[in-house]
């Protein structure tokens, strides 16, 4: 079966194709299917590997560096402050900690470097059972902040493309 995907006049439309069947999609709407699509890959088509699941909310979530500084503050003022550490230690992108930490005043940016290198040894002296917990907490929070983000874009605070 052929699969067709468009962009359509809207901006964030996009009209996907698949038999007799159309379908029109916001951007977050297709990127999420995706996202659900990519758990059932290995099944359909065993030639496909697949990064471990969690790892798929790494990428919305790596979207932050496109982002503008404004939306990027306001992502900030939203966050669950104690998240944040948790979330920026599991993406593993000292890109996005930079970018992100730019966006901080000075006082708060040297607070969270400090968290973030604290909560990091702490996390490395742990048990692995413990660490294995660690990240299945940081994932669960990686996925809290994308749907944050989503929720902030489709309310019109940020535009999260």
């Amino acid at each position: 079966m052929d699969i067709a995907v468009e962009q359509i006049s809207d901006p964030d439309g996009f009209e996907i194709t698949f038999g007799h069947v159309r379908v029109t999609l916001s951007k977050a709407e297709l990127e999420e299917l995706v996202l659900k699509a990519t758990h059932h890959l290995p099944a359909l088509l065993p030639e496909v590997d697949v990064a471990r699941e969690e790892d798929v909310y790494r990428i919305p979530a790596m979207r932050l560096m496109d982002m503008t500084d404004r939306d990027i503050q306001v992502f900030l003022r939203e966050a669950p402050q104690d998240d944040l550490v948790m979330f920026l230690w599991y993406l593993d992108a000292p890109e996005l900690t930079q970018r992100v930490f730019s966006n901080m005043s000075h006082r708060a940016r040297e607070m969270f470097q400090g968290d973030l290198k604290d909560f990091a040894a702490a996390h490395n002296k742990l048990t692995p059972r413990l660490q294995e917990k660690n990240t299945h907490k940081a994932i669960e929070i990686t996925k809290n902040m994308v749907e944050m983000l989503y929720h902030l874009n489709d309310s019109g605070y940020i535009a999260y493309e």
